[in-house]
C-alpha cells in the first residue's frame, strides 16, 4: 500500500508563522503609519482582475504578460488573473468609483498580496506582499521626492543600513519617441554583441534592453555602456523636473546617485524613475524599492493623469527585520502597517513627514512637498 504524498506550501510561497508574527507586524505597521503621516488613506481591491487591465497598461511586451502573471479561464470562460501588481488595480477603483470628481490628489495606498510566476528564491516569492501606494490628480515633481524620502525613512526606521539610492529619468511620451529611434538604430547595429535575452528585448522595446541591467553579462554590460542614455535625450520640461527631484532630496539629506541605465519595465512609466538597492544575505542578489513617474488612463473614462510610483517587496523587510529581531534575542518593537510601497503619486501635501529613528517631527522647511490641487 502507497503511503500518500504529503500536502505543503505552493513552491515560492511563504507561512507567517506564530514566532515571526512580531517581526511581520513590526514592517506592516511602520509602513502604514507612515502612509498615514502623508496622508494616504487605505484601499482593498480584488485579488484577481480581467486579464486586459494589466494587458492594456503593464503593456504587452513586459516580462509581467509575457512570462510572469498567474492567468485562467472562469466557469464562464473570462479571462482573469492575480493581480501581479498593485498600481493597476487601484487606478481603476480610482476611475470607476469617480474619485475624478473629487478633491485632487487622491491619496490611496493599500496593503496586499500579488502573484507572479518566476524563480524563487531567499526574499523571493510567487507569492508576496506589497504595499501599492497612489497620489492621483496633480502634476507637482515635488511628490517624487517626497515619496522617496517617505521610503528612506521607512528602511531606517526598520534598522536598514545597506543601501543606496539610484536615481534616473526615462522621459515622456514627447522626448521618448526620438531617444527610442536613436536608441533601436544603435540596436540594430550592434545586435552580435548582445546576448539573446537583450535581442528579444530589443526587438519588442528596446528600452527594456537596461532592465536588469547588473545581471547581465559582462560582455553585454559592456556594449550598453556605449548605447545611447535617455538622459542625453530629455526635453526641457523633463529636465527641469528632473532637477527639482534632486534639488529637494539634497535639500532633505537623501543621498542618491545617478544610474543611466536605470529604466522601469512596465509601459505606464515615465520621467523620474529611482531604485533602493541593497544587498540581502547573497550578495548576488539585491533586495529592491523602485518606482517611477507614470501616466495612466482607461481609455475615454477619464483624461490622462501624471502620477507617481515606487514598490517595495515586503519579504525583504520582514527578512531583516527578523534577523535584526534574533540579533537582539528579543522581539522587535511593533509600530506601524504596511508591505511593499508601490506609489502612484500626483501630488500631495503630509501633515508631517517623520524623522528618521526618532519621533515624528515636521518635514524639513527646505523641502518642497507636493501641492494639493486640481491637475
Amino acid at each position: 500500500m502507497s503511503r500518500q504524498a504529503r500536502i505543503e506550501r505552493p513552491r515560492g510561497t511563504h507561512d507567517v508563522i506564530p514566532a515571526e508574527q512580531s517581526a511581520w507586524r513590526r514592517v506592516t505597521t511602520e509602513i502604514e503609519r507612515l502612509c498615514s503621516l502623508y496622508g494616504y488613506h487605505p484601499i482593498t481591491t480584488p485579488v484577481f482582475e480581467d486579464t486586459a487591465l494589466f494587458e492594456r497598461t503593464s503593456g504587452a511586451g513586459s516580462d509581467v504578460v509575457q512570462k510572469e502573471m498567474y492567468t485562467f479561464a472562469d466557469r464562464s470562460d473570462r479571462s482573469l488573473t492575480l493581480r501581479p501588481e498593485g498600481t493597476a488595480p487601484i487606478c481603476r477603483a480610482y476611475v470607476e468609483h469617480g474619485f475624478q470628481r473629487e478633491p485632487q490628489p487622491v491619496k490611496l495606498y493599500t496593503i496586499a498580496s500579488m502573484y507572479r510566476y518566476g524563480a524563487p528564491g531567499k526574499g523571493r516569492y510567487r507569492e508576496h506582499w506589497q504595499a501599492s501606494v497612489e497620489a492621483i490628480g496633480s502634476d507637482d515633481a515635488s511628490v517624487d521626492a517626497e515619496l522617496v524620502q517617505l521610503y528612506d525613512t521607512l528602511l531606517r526606521r526598520l534598522g536598514v543600513t545597506q543601501y543606496h539610492l539610484e536615481l534616473n529619468s526615462i522621459g515622456c511620451r514627447e522626448c521618448r519617441p526620438a531617444y527610442l529611434r536613436e536608441l533601436a538604430s544603435w540596436l540594430e547595429a550592434n545586435l552580435a554583441r548582445l546576448d539573446d535575452a537583450t535581442r528579444e528585448k530589443a526587438a519588442t522595446s528596446p528600452l527594456r534592453v537596461f532592465d536588469n541591467y547588473q545581471a547581465k553579462p559582462d560582455a553585454v554590460r559592456a556594449a550598453l555602456d556605449e548605447a545611447p542614455k535617455i538622459g542625453e535625450s530629455l526635453c526641457a520640461t523633463c529636465g527641469e523636473r528632473f532637477a527639482v527631484v534632486r534639488r529637494d532630496l539634497d535639500a532633505s539629506g537623501v543621498e542618491y546617485r545617478i544610474e543611466p541605465t536605470l529604466v522601469r519595465g512596465l509601459d505606464y512609466y515615465s520621467r523620474t524613475t529611482w531604485e533602493f538597492v541593497g544587498p540581502l544575505e547573497n550578495e548576488t542578489r539585491r533586495s529592491r524599492a523602485e518606482g517611477a513617474t507614470t501616466t495612466w488612463s482607461r481609455r475615454s473614462a477619464v483624461r490622462r493623469r501624471p502620477a507617481w510610483g515606487s514598490a517595495r517587496g515586503s519579504s525583504a523587510c520582514f527578512s531583516h527585520s527578523r534577523r535584526r529581531a534574533l540579533r537582539r534575542k528579543r522581539p522587535p518593537r511593533s509600530t506601524s502597517s504596511s508591505l511593499w510601497t508601490r506609489a502612484h503619486h500626483e501630488s500631495s501635501s503630509p501633515a508631517g513627514s517623520p524623522s528618521c529613528g526618532g519621533p515624528v517631527s515636521p518635514p524639513t522647511p527646505t523641502m518642497r512637498l507636493a501641492r494639493s490641487g486640481g491637475s
